[in-house]
């Protein structure tokens, strides 16, 4: 079965910002935090909020001096905004920009004199704050039927809920045109939201099920639905990819999907790898994927690579390219990768769906695995000699704290993962460490190189590279499970140009190295990797393979590479 995945699907601008705007509070103040009623429509996302002690406040009357509000992306009435502020309470106005729009909308038609019509759904948040701004000039309508039902007005401006469907918002606009005698109309629905409805549209011709994911208690969600059955296309609303009823899919070959502004990417992803999973029993592809997906989510995959990854980097430094190099580095990155996260599952703190029913069904295995395999690593280092147990030993101490509470709650932070950007430079560091420094040190004393700095160099900037992309894929995810790897941090623009830079003195040294004689000139075919790193960048940037594994296991085989051009070699 093909998936069509529309490009528009995901958070829109607004709930991006307010969502940050939460989670930025969550990190940075320790005082009481509030979002005024759901920040956004989605069960999952404000479940996930709760955890990271951001909490709903059903009342202005409730807050209490020194709490922060976080005002949704729907906006409130300006009254509770003065209630807030009268009470004691600090105010972080997350109200998405197009929301805004409408509200000024509002209160340039009321001081104009005009009545106004919000066309939207009654009882609606953003209607609420809406007709906030409107007072007793207010009027909503859901229908242009209920138009007939208006109050006589001899001046009216009509505005939108900025998720309302474009056809019902003009068919009312014509309805009271057809009755007042002046009119203004300003189309204020958000074009995130039109984009979306119109590719919905056009989907729908060229899928046999389309599936809405999304909260249903959303009304763009609903309305995404709605249009699409309109359309002639069956089509199912569900909120997690466990909705999914295989049965509806049965004979389905292309089913599409969208979602809702208010949906995030990682819940998206889940739908679109059920989707591709469903049915393979008729399908090797299928099963495929399904042992692509267990590799991934094992980490076997990447363990492989690193493995793969030290041993370019042995015959790059010089070294004998035996079984010790990969051994090492395969082993420590297998052990560490999943202990850490059987204790961030045992914590709570994973969020994608891959991962977390990986360990839920198979924990109580991988843990015990990665527990040999970090032994294992250890033995080989103890035969290679003192130094290079000594060195992994200390790094598999630190790999193993690193998700450990090491400092009072009250602590901003509390482990070595609270760490801004640890989690991509430990990752990077454990593995040159591991992968160049402990096999040179074997069987006698260290002895530092020209190829052997450059290994190690080469080694740190692929394992940044890889690490970052697959957090800039990952950054939603990221931001709620607290953390704050480099792409939070910097952002996408400013981590691509740390990437480049980091390349680009990589590149340099070995074209420096090249020129004094100091390593051999067919060193320089190694440079090839980098071409692969600018490579998945510019399928993240263009959001080529956007969902599902085929991105991940792009950029992991940037590990595999080297190994093979030093086969050649």
């Amino acid at each position: 079965m093909q998936v069509r995945v529309g490009a528009r699907a995901g958070f829109c601008m607004g709930v991006r910002r307010a969502l940050s705007s939460a989670l930025e509070a969550a990190l940075r103040r320790r005082g009481r935090i509030f979002t005024l009623g759901p920040l956004i429509h989605n069960t999952q996302v404000v479940e996930l909020l709760k955890r990271r002690h951001v909490e709903i406040l059903a009342r202005p009357e409730d807050v209490q001096p020194g709490d922060l509000v976080v005002i949704r992306a729907h906006g409130v009435p300006p009254e509770s905004m003065a209630a807030i502020q009268q009470r004691g309470g600090t105010i972080c106005d997350a109200t998405c920009p197009h929301v805004m729009r409408a509200q000024n909308t509002v209160k340039k038609a009321v001081e104009a004199g005009a009545h106004v019509i919000i066309v939207g759904d009654r009882g609606h948040a953003e209607v609420t704050g809406l007709l906030g701004y409107a007072g007793d000039k207010g009027h909503v309508v859901e229908t242009p039927g209920e138009v007939a039902s208006l109050p006589p007005m001899e001046f009216a401006w009509v505005v939108a809920q900025t998720t309302q469907a474009a056809d019902t918002f003009a068919a009312v606009a014509e309805a009271v045109r057809a009755r007042v005698p002046r009119v203004e109309v300003t189309p204020t629905i958000c074009g995130s939201t039109s984009g979306r409805q119109e590719e919905v549209i056009g989907m729908a011709h060229k899928v046999d099920v389309m599936v809405v994911v999304g909260g249903k208690h959303s009304a763009n969600t609903v309305r995404l639905a709605e249009i699409s059955r309109r359309a002639g296309v069956p089509t199912v609303l569900v909120e997690t990819a466990d909705e999914l009823d295989p049965a509806l899919f049965k004979d389905c070959r292309t089913a599409g999907v969208t979602a809702g502004a208010s949906t995030p990417n990682w819940i998206i992803d889940e739908v679109v790898e059920r989707l591709r999973l469903m049915n393979r029993g008729a399908s090797p592809a299928a099963w495929l994927r399904a042992a692509c997906a267990s590799l991934l989510a094992s980490h076997l995959f990447s363990a492989g690579g690193a493995a793969a990854l030290a041993y370019a980097a042995a015959c790059l430094a010089g070294l004998a390219p035996g079984a010790l190099p990969p051994s090492l580095a395969g082993l420590y990155l297998f052990a560490m990768q999943n202990l850490n996260m059987f204790v961030e599952h045992r914590q709570g703190d994973l969020v994608t769906h891959r991962h977390r029913s990986l360990y839920t069904r198979f924990g109580h295995i991988l843990a015990p695995l990665g527990a040999l395999s970090a032994v294992a690593s250890l033995v080989l280092a103890w035969i290679a000699g003192p130094i290079p147990f000594t060195i992994l030993a200390l790094s598999t101490l630190l790999g193993a704290m690193y998700p450990v509470r090491l400092a009072p709650r009250s602590w901003r932070y509390q482990c070595l993962k609270d760490i801004p950007g640890s989690k991509n430079v430990f990752f990077a560091g454990a593995l040159a460490v591991v992968g160049v420094l402990v096999p040179a040190a074997a069987g006698g004393a260290f002895a530092p190189t020209w190829a052997l700095g450059l290994a190690f160099a080469y080694t740190v900037t692929l394992a940044l590279a890889r690490s970052i992309t697959l957090d800039m894929q990952n950054m939603q995810s990221d931001q709620f499970a607290c953390r704050e790897t480099i792409p939070v941090v910097l952002g996408h623009g400013a981590t691509q140009l740390l990437i480049g830079v980091g390349a680009a003195l990589c590149i340099a040294g070995f074209l420096g190295a090249a020129a004094l004689g100091a390593v051999p000139a067919t060193r320089l075919w190694y440079l090839a990797a980098f071409a692969h790193v600018a490579l998945y960048l510019l399928m993240h940037k263009r959001r080529w393979f956007a969902h599902g594994m085929v991105f991940e296991c792009i950029v992991d085989s940037s590990f595999y590479l080297p190994a093979a051009i030093a086969a050649l070699l």
